[in-house]
């Protein structure tokens, strides 16, 4: 308000250390605002920031960073905090994240964890799917901002959540890359998603079904690829 000193914004990403379209996402936006603002990401487990150049290109390096771990998933050795493994517990272990929000004037939790209650003056929720029901210690409706990156996303808050999005925004592409023309095009299917323990993005599936292709159609998938890429867990 005085002019003393620059907006903070703390950006927690529980996923951060996991190259994924939702980290790429949020790194964009902070990407941008880190010339503006005093912007500090906020992590559960180790992760470099001058990762984000090698996995989406993007420079980081004017941001700050900090890595809480949060000791529930420390007990269980749980690569990434899963909020549905909480369920009958007496106290929130997401407070801590809580606690630190009161720290930034603005807050973004950048991933959809929906169990960190914000505590700065003013708060967003990034969500690119509701994944979980409403249950004990949800806290999506605290927030002051509920970010959706799509119409379907949208109707599915509605309908899981019965909340109302305040800001649709779009997932960043770069549309001009000069590397890319039609002339270079190849005969491949591409499914850029991370690999996931409980095969939520369905690589399987589809290995299975372009693998019956090659069997049921063979000359018409003659020189045509399927290129599986992704982030996964260690091991």
């Amino acid at each position: 308000v005085l002019g003393l000193r620059r907006i903070r914004v703390g950006t927690y990403d529980h996923a951060g250390h996991f190259a994924g379209g939702g980290q790429r996402y949020v790194a964009e936006m902070s990407a941008i605002m880190q010339d503006r603002y005093d912007v500090t990401y906020i992590f559960n487990n180790d992760v470099k920031l001058s990762d984000y150049k090698d996995w989406f290109d993007l420079d980081l390096t004017r941001s700050a960073m900090k890595v809480i771990r949060i000791p529930f998933f420390e007990k269980i050795n749980r690569y990434t905090p899963d909020e549905g493994m909480v369920l009958s517990e007496v106290s929130n272990p997401f407070d801590i994240i809580s606690r630190e929000s009161l720290n930034y004037d603005i807050f973004v939790n950048a991933n959809m964890l929906g169990k960190v209650n914000p505590l700065s003056p003013v708060s967003i929720f990034v969500c690119h799917f509701p994944d979980q029901e409403k249950r004990r210690f949800f806290q999506v409706d605290k927030h002051d901002h509920l970010i959706i990156n799509g119409d379907y996303t949208g109707e599915w808050v509605k309908k899981r959540w019965q909340l109302e999005p305040t800001n649709k925004l779009y997932p960043p592409v770069n549309m001009y890359n000069p590397a890319s023309t039609p002339d270079h095009k190849e005969n491949l299917i591409l499914s850029v998603s991370r690999f996931e323990v409980s095969g939520s993005k369905k690589q399987i599936e589809l290995v299975q079904v372009f693998s019956e292709m090659c069997r049921q159609y063979p000359e018409d998938v003659r020189g045509w690829r399927l290129i599986l890429v992704g982030g996964s867990t260690p091991g």
